[in-house]
């Protein structure tokens, strides 16, 4: 395995949400997520980044914000296969929480 590593976007190359994008991979994605929910993003982009940030805070140990996030995703417009990778995130929340 490729061990991952920081992308410094630079000064103000493209939005907060472009910014958490390519952070993710660096390990710093659920700092930028949030902030990127926070500005807050354009509606269509919301629930993605949400599940992006769910999925980083399932990493972590933020159980409650991941079963939050990833509701929150599955609660607005992803395509198939965002709705499948957020259910079974979801799904692995709950039973890890129990």
């Amino acid at each position: 395995m490729v061990p991952s590593r920081a992308v410094d976007p630079g000064p103000s190359t493209g939005s907060i949400h472009d910014q958490a994008v390519r952070w993710v991979e660096g390990g710093n994605g659920a700092i930028m997520l949030r902030r990127a929910l926070d500005e807050p993003p354009p509606p269509e982009q919301r629930a993605r980044i949400a599940l992006e940030l769910g999925a980083a805070e399932s990493v972590g140990s933020d159980n409650e914000a991941a079963i939050a996030h990833l509701r929150e995703a599955l609660d607005g417009e992803l395509e198939a296969e965002q709705r499948l990778r957020a259910t079974m995130l979801l799904a692995t929340r709950f039973a890890q929480s129990h």
